[in-house]
């Protein structure tokens, strides 16, 4: 999709269209990208800190409430 007149290029954006060049490229089997695993978190002092009950929490994350924690 050709860009409009008079739009610019972003940093964001030129990350984002370079992170999708790699993502073909790694499905086509051109190159092998690192594997990154998120690490756990504590759900239950997060929203402690935050003071966010496990209702609330459950609501804003679109979660079961039995997950929140």
């Amino acid at each position: 999709m050709p860009r409009k007149a008079g739009a610019r290029k972003t940093p964001l954006g030129a990350d984002l269209i370079e992170g999708m060049k790699l993502v073909l490229a790694h499905q086509r089997g051109e190159v092998e990208l690192e594997q990154v695993r998120p690490k756990p978190s504590n759900v239950k002092a997060i929203r402690k800190r935050v003071k966010m009950s496990r209702s609330k929490s459950s609501r804003a994350h679109r979660i079961e409430k039995r997950g929140v924690d």
